[in-house]
């Protein structure tokens, strides 16, 4: 799971939720975002928000695909990034030597 670097410390995996459906200025949320969000929050989740609804109406979240060699992991931050799948490659080993086919659209 991609979680965002927000200008504020992020307090559970679940903080993700408000930055990808764009409820970060939900006063409600702000236990999970770390406090009231700055610009650079709200341009954060604009991106999130609209590489959710890219992917839910082309299946294309505006990076490449992953394939069976690894790929970028996108880095949700306030300054977009990708890292290269190397730097992941100990985490995702577990997955890639489980057995499990890789699933495509």
């Amino acid at each position: 799971m991609a979680v965002p670097v927000s200008s504020a410390p992020l307090r559970s995996p679940t903080s993700t939720i408000p930055f990808a459906f764009g409820t970060v200025d939900d006063e409600s949320v702000h236990f999970l975002t770390g406090g009231p969000p700055g610009a650079a929050d709200r341009e954060l989740s604009s991106r999130m928000t609209r590489a959710w609804a890219d992917f839910a109406a082309t299946g294309d979240p505006g990076w490449a695909p992953i394939d069976a060699t690894g790929s970028p992991v996108r880095i949700w931050d306030t300054a977009s990034s990708e890292v290269p799948s190397g730097r992941w490659d100990a985490f995702r080993a577990p997955w890639r030597d489980s057995g499990l086919p890789l699933i495509t659209p």
